[in-house]
């Protein structure tokens, strides 16, 4: 006795073709989630990365900024010239630094304390600590000493290509 096809399926089972077809449909889904996968991964690792340097950048920011506006502690400030570490306090330990420019870590007064410029295999922070005054609407470098000093604080690292990645903090502060 024969069987009778009702539309698109039969009694009989999947034909050969149907099932390469499947397999093929599988196949390109399959690959499009190893991709998807491996982009999230990627992501996650960058995203890691990120999140560390900016612990690495928030961490030095809240310690420079529990220390006093300048190393006079009334007017007139220290000259920008003569900005970092002070005669009286050691270049390789922060724990002699009283103010917050003692932190630069460029210049010839500037701080070598392997605690502040390298948080982390693989990580390295840099500090900048200027004068500023405000020109209309933007904060401008300044040489003479102000009332206010901006600190960045950078973190900088190596992706997993070899390609350079940093991030900035920048804060204002004032007497």
């Amino acid at each position: 006795m024969m069987m009778r096809r009702k539309g698109f399926w039969s009694l009989a089972g999947f034909t050969l073709s149907e099932l390469l077809l499947a397999a093929a449909i599988l196949a390109f889904v399959l690959t499009g989630l190893l991709l998807l996968f491996i982009n999230c991964s990627l992501l996650n690792e960058a995203n890691r990365n990120l999140t560390i340097a900016t612990s690495y950048a928030q961490e030095l920011m809240e310690v420079i900024e529990s220390k006093r506006f300048d190393e006079n502690t009334v007017p007139p400030w220290t000259a920008s010239a003569n900005l970092g570490v002070d005669l009286d306090e050691s270049r390789a330990n922060k724990g002699t630094f009283d103010d917050v420019d003692d932190f630069m870590t460029s210049g010839a007064n500037s701080c070598t304390d392997p605690w502040v410029t390298t948080p982390a295999t693989g990580y390295s922070r840099s500090v900048v600590v200027d004068y500023v005054t405000l020109n209309v609407t933007t904060w401008q470098t300044s040489t003479n000493p102000t009332d206010y000093k901006r600190i960045i604080v950078s973190v900088n690292w190596k992706d997993r290509n070899g390609r350079e990645r940093h991030i900035d903090l920048e804060t204002l502060i004032t007497k």
